[in-house]
């Protein structure tokens, strides 16, 4: 009974230092399956750039020198008291041969981390530069800045710049 509790324990300890992301506009790669419920697999990146997920067709077209509102969801809350506060870095970057050049990222926004709870959306307007850059990416990060977590979770999506 006492090695039940524990593995209980443990198992408790994992679901609570997992945060999560979800890109919702423009859409993010792969799923949105079950991104309504806190802790969706759809959401849960953590390999950079863009969470290894694969390539999609553009999700849309961006103007160049045009504001864009980036629409991402804190999937599941990662703020903890008396740990320093994370945030979202938004960023653009190239796709080449199709893949994403991970030294091509530009930023284009900052946004702190908060006590939000989980499921909550954040809106965030960004200018998009005015350099062509054909086929690239649009990518979330979630820097948690919490020695509890993981350092970072991705979210890309596909988008295509004029």
């Amino acid at each position: 009974m006492a090695k039940i509790l524990l593995l209980i324990a443990l198992a408790l300890c994992v679901v609570s230092v997992n945060s999560h992301i979800c890109l919702l506009s423009p859409r993010q790669r792969g799923s949105l399956r079950n991104i309504n419920k806190a802790g969706s697999n759809s959401c849960i990146r953590l390999s950079g750039p863009c969470g290894g997920q694969k390539a999609m067709k553009p999700a849309i077209t961006l103007v160049g020198g045009s504001k864009f509102t980036v629409v991402f969801q804190k999937n599941l809350n990662h703020w903890a008291n008396g740990a320093t506060h994370g945030m979202f870095n938004i960023s653009i970057g190239m796709v080449k041969s199709g893949k994403v050049e991970p030294h091509s990222f530009m930023p284009l926004a900052s946004v702190p981390d908060t006590n939000t709870p989980s499921l909550w959306v954040y809106t965030q307007d960004v200018m998009i530069p005015k350099k062509t850059i054909g086929t690239g990416v649009l990518q979330v990060v979630y820097i948690t800045d919490n020695s509890k977590a993981p350092s970072k979770f991705y979210q890309c999506a596909d988008i295509m710049v004029h």
